[in-house]
């Protein structure tokens, strides 16, 4: 028979399994669209990564693992977005410190915004940006 305790989680390891969660790149991807703080239905986040399906809802169940996003339910939809707002200032932060550069020089990562268009009250639909240039 197990027993059941009480387990500690410190702060490095908790830092660690969030790093491990992100460590792939489609994830980090589809973080940093849920990071504008705009929700998004599997299929469009499907169609912005560029992934089948199966491949995005597993990403997703593993970044719901480690409460990084969280989903509301319409009818058979599942609509995400960034399980906690301190991640937003997390997220923003990392950006800004990717874009800073380990020397202090300035990498411009050319991210075009996704088109927002009008839909039903509760939906949203985003027509998928071209691909993303990166310039050193």
């Amino acid at each position: 028979m197990g027993t059941w305790g009480v387990f500690w989680v410190t702060a490095e390891d908790g830092i660690a399994n969030l790093m491990a969660a992100l460590s792939d790149q489609t994830r980090l991807r589809l973080v940093h669209l849920l990071a504008s703080g705009q929700e998004y239905t599997v299929q469009q986040l499907v169609e912005l990564v560029d992934r089948n399906q199966t491949a995005v809802s597993q990403h997703l169940s593993t970044l719901r693992r480690y409460q990084i996003v969280t989903y509301r339910k319409y009818e058979q939809t599942r609509i995400y977005r960034i399980a906690n707002p301190a991640w937003l200032w997390w997220f923003a932060g990392l950006e800004r410190a990717w874009l800073a550069g380990p020397d202090g020089s300035h990498h411009r990562v050319d991210v075009p915004q996704p088109e927002i268009v009008a839909s039903p009250p509760g939906w949203i639909t985003v027509n998928r940006p071209a691909a993303v240039a990166r310039t050193a």
